[in-house]
C-alpha cells in the first residue's frame, strides 16, 4: 500500500536525485507497512537495513552533486545527513536487540525528517543548479 506519495514538488531539479528520492518513498512505504503487520512475521530488521544502506547511497551522490555544483552549503548538510543515518543505525540497532519496538510513529518521525530535509535544505541546491540558466534567459548571457 502506498502511504508516501512522491509528486513534483519534492523535486530537486535533478533526474537522478529525484530518483533516488522517489526510492526512498518506496523504501518508507515498505517499512511503514511493516510496521502495520505487527502480528506477522515481517523482515523489518532488513527494510530498516534497506533504508539505512539506500540513504547512505543517496547521500553520497547528492554530496557528490552538490561539491560538483560548489554548494557553500555543503558541509552543514552533511552534518545533517549523517545525524539523520545515526538515528536510522540507532533504531536498527535498538530493534535487533529487542530494546525498543520499532513503530509506525518512528517511521512517521524519519518520513517527517526526510520530507522537511528535502522541501528545505536539498531545495537550496535546487535554485542554485537553475540560476545560471535563468540568468542567461533574462540577459542574455551564457552560463
Amino acid at each position: 500500500m502506498e502511504h508516501f506519495t512522491w509528486n513534483s514538488t519534492y523535486s530537486v531539479a535533478d533526474e537522478e536525485l529525484d530518483n533516488h528520492h522517489k526510492d526512498l518513498f518506496g523504501i518508507f512505504n515498505r517499512l511503514y507497512d511493516t510496521c502495520l503487520k505487527k502480528n506477522e512475521a515481517s523482515p523489518l530488521g532488513a527494510v530498516i537495513e534497506e533504508l539505512l544502506s539506500y540513504s547512505a547511497y543517496h547521500f553520497h551522490a547528492e554530496e557528490q552533486h552538490m561539491k560538483d555544483l560548489d554548494y557553500g552549503g555543503l558541509e552543514q548538510h552533511i552534518v545533517q545527513h549523517r545525524a539523520f543515518a545515526a538515528r536510522i543505525d540507532k533504531y536498527h540497532h535498538a530493534h535487533v536487540a529487542n530494546e525498543v519496538l520499532v513503530s509506525k510513529e518512528i517511521v512517521l518521525h524519519l518520513w517527517k525528517w526526510l520530507i522537511d530535509h528535502v522541501m528545505t535544505e536539498d531545495k537550496k541546491y535546487s535554485f542554485k543548479q537553475k540560476r545560471p540558466a535563468q540568468r542567461s534567459h533574462h540577459d542574455g548571457r551564457q552560463a
